[in-house]
Order: structure tokens, then C-alpha cells, then sequence
């Protein structure tokens, strides 16, 4: 069964209990936010030590056999792709900063969190990253509308004063949501 569960990312006794007793987690939180004048505190820190308590939590567990962690395109696209320029578990933004790219660089380091957590534990945890683009959809409740959907919502409204140049790939989040599951039930 799945059970989508509430928990502040921030308290790590919180995910904790949130973890504690389950097999597999779905590691989908992230404040999907593109700029902020406090992006250390309002998107970097959640991503990362949100994904941190999640890894001390399953490590808490004893339970947890199966990690499905959901990052972004964000964290293996760097400022320097181009055109045709395909993403690999290789590709990293590692020019992400917190001036120019706050949102790529929580993503990235979560990632590389993840994976350097993985390898230390010698894979005894299945692990899979899922790395999709602009998510969009049907939302689970109202507050998910301020994430992606937001974007689309001010290039609709044209509350988007600018005609920006911009590369973008959309996903719906109802596939989305299936990888998670074929991931968790059918492997890598």
C-alpha cells in the first residue's frame, strides 16, 4: 500500500516517525521555488537538509529497503548545455550557485547527497533517482498550485513582463507518478 505522509522536512524527528516502519520512500518534497532573496533558508536548506534527514531517517529504520528519490533536471543540467547536449547520471550543475541558480543548486546537492550516501552504504538500500523536468498536472491539493503550475499560470496571465529566451520541457505528472511506482516495484 502507499501512504502520501505529511511531515516538516526541517524536523528531523518528525521524518523520523514518518519513516519509521516502511520499506520503500518516496522522497518527492522540494520547495520549487526559482528565485528568493533568502534562497539559502527558503529553497537550498529545505532540498538539502530536508534529503538529509530523510537518509538518517531510513538509516534510523532498519526497515527501509528501496529509496526513490525525486530530483530534477535542474541538477544535471548545467549553465553550459547546449542544444542537443544529452543529460547523464555524469552531468552535473556544479556551476549552479546561490546567486544565479539557487533552485539547481539545492537540487544538485541533494542529489549528490543521495548518491554519495548510496555508495557509502555499499548499495544495501536500493536507490533510484528520478530526474524529471517542469512537472505539471492535475494537483493533489491547492497548495501545490504555487509550485511549477505558478510558472505557467504568469506566462498565461502574461504577468511575465519580458519576452525571456527559454528552453523548456514539460512532464506530466501523472507519468511522473508512474515512474515512481515502476521504480519502487519493478527495480531500476
Amino acid at each position: 500500500s502507499l501512504d502520501i505522509v505529511e511531515m516538516d522536512l526541517l524536523d528531523a524527528e518528525s521524518v523520523r516517525e514518518a519513516v519509521a516502519g516502511c520499506e520503500s520512500v518516496i522522497h518527492t518534497a522540494a520547495v520549487v521555488v526559482l528565485k528568493s532573496k533568502r534562497a539559502q533558508e527558503k529553497i537550498v536548506d529545505p532540498s538539502v537538509v530536508g534529503t538529509r534527514n530523510v537518509l538518517d531517517a531510513i538509516d534510523s529504520s532498519g526497515t527501509v529497503r528501496c529509496l526513490i528519490h525525486t530530483s530534477s533536471t535542474a541538477a544535471i543540467r548545467p549553465s553550459s548545455w547546449e542544444d542537443g547536449q544529452t543529460l547523464t547520471t555524469d552531468t552535473w550543475a556544479e556551476d549552479a550557485t546561490i546567486e544565479e541558480n539557487p533552485y539547481g543548486l539545492a537540487k544538485y546537492t541533494a542529489e549528490r547527497l543521495v548518491r554519495d550516501w548510496h555508495s557509502a552504504k555499499n548499495n544495501s538500500v536500493r536507490m533510484v533517482t528520478i530526474n524529471p523536468c517542469v512537472v505539471l498536472g492535475p494537483p493533489l491539493s491547492r497548495r501545490h498550485l504555487n509550485g511549477s503550475p505558478s510558472f505557467l499560470m504568469m506566462l498565461l496571465r502574461r504577468e511575465i513582463p519580458f519576452v525571456i529566451t527559454i528552453h523548456i520541457s514539460i512532464v506530466d505528472v501523472r507519468d511522473v507518478a508512474e515512474a515512481h511506482v515502476r521504480a519502487m516495484t519493478q527495480g531500476e
